[in-house]
């Protein structure tokens, strides 16, 4: 249904919401010039009026989940000079399209700061593009096979990347990952480690990260010298899924202060892996509570001796915050923890090399050490 024609007599109005409403027409909102505030989320609305480049004083514009959104008019957005957030998350995603709005409009809006926004082609990305740099808070999707966005709306700094060809880092991402909270990354053509590939800074700020269907990615971290920087220090949960070359977490010895918030980490199907962590890297996990890992062909131990293990000493690692241990299908784990054959047993699952005193859930199925199935 069009809204009504008396709805343009408002002149004075500032703010108009139109929740989850059925829409044909909304050109006579062009009429309300001092209009600050518009929100369409959870409309059913095919196509934003050419009208609305009229609203020069409009401050947010709310289109979430207008799944039937398809038409923005080129040039439009790029008339509204004075947005500052721009909400698009679960809608509209045909930028350059048969006349459609193109991302390098928003180039033209100088107070953009809070960006929610959908690029289902990486390759509608401008090159040289500048209307990341301003951003205080955004969530972006960009690569198709994301589906539907679901988050946390708390995490006001999101990324969902993936990175085929036709993603340039240099092209404002980079601006984009310095700062970010939450990562998703898919398909990492070309990049290796996710640490030096992707931030040298050791993502000072990221608190998620999930990481899934790769087969480039070999490290999580990989440095031939010691790190400047601690790694990941605010982490909290990390999701590592297919990836089919990942050989090891880390390789080379990590700064004091890396993963010391990690609570969580799960690992499925990483089938190159042969242990998550070195004696030293596990160190780190002062905050650890929940550990899943399930279905990685030749894991041997969680915790094993590095390289960088100059000496172990039978040390106790002591996981004191470790409240949930998960293995499934595991064929060659050997143990929890492992050192050179001959200085502690094999085939068990726990020895006197690790400690968990507040362990209260434990799942183990289909594993080497085992000779029976904990459910």
């Amino acid at each position: 249904m069009p809204l009504p024609v008396s709805l343009g007599s408002l002149t004075k109005l500032q703010t108009l919401c139109l929740h989850g409403c059925r829409l044909d027409n909304v050109a006579t909102i062009g009429k309300l010039k001092q209009l600050e505030l518009l929100s369409f989320a959870d409309s059913k609305i095919v196509e934003l009026p050419k009208e609305i480049e009229a609203l020069t004083q409009l401050k947010q514009l709310d289109l979430r989940n207008c799944s039937n959104l398809q038409v923005i008019p080129e040039n439009v957005l790029s008339k509204l000079s004075s947005l500052e957030e721009l909400y698009m998350l679960n809608s509209f995603v045909r930028w350059n399209a048969n006349g459609n709005a193109r991302l390098v409009e928003l180039e033209s809006l100088p107070n953009l700061s809070t960006l929610e926004i959908q690029i289902e082609n990486s390759k509608s990305i401008p090159q040289g593009c500048r209307f990341f740099h301003g951003l205080r808070s955004y969530k972006i999707s960009i690569g198709d096979g994301w589906g539907n966005w679901e988050g946390n709306d708390e995490r006001s700094r999101t990324l969902k990347l993936k990175l085929d060809a036709g993603i340039h880092l240099e092209d404002g991402i980079e601006v984009l990952l310095r700062g970010i909270e939450d990562l998703s990354l898919s398909e990492a053509v070309g990049i290796e480690s996710v640490f030096y590939d992707l931030d040298r800074e050791g993502f000072p700020q990221l608190k998620h990260l999930h990481i899934e269907n790769d087969s480039s990615i070999q490290h999580l971290i990989k440095s031939t010298m010691r790190a400047s920087c601690p790694a990941f220090p605010n982490l909290e949960s990390l999701d590592l899924i297919d990836l089919m070359s990942l050989e090891k977490m880390c390789h080379g010895q990590l700064e004091m202060g890396s993963f010391g918030e990690l609570g969580i980490i799960k690992i499925h199907r990483c089938d190159k892996l042969k242990s998550l962590f070195s004696f030293s890297s596990a160190k780190c996990l002062l905050h650890l509570r929940e550990i899943e890992v399930e279905s990685c062909k030749n894991l041997e131990a969680i915790v094993s001796e590095g390289s960088e293990d100059e000496h172990c000493n039978n040390e106790v690692i002591e996981f004191n915050q470790l409240s949930s241990l998960k293995l499934h299908y595991l064929p060659n784990l050997t143990g929890f923890c492992k050192i050179k054959e001959g200085t502690a047993p094999m085939e068990l699952l726990f020895n006197e090399l690790v400690s968990f005193p507040n362990l209260t859930s434990l799942a183990v199925r289909e594993c080497k050490c085992l000779k029976y199935e904990l459910f």
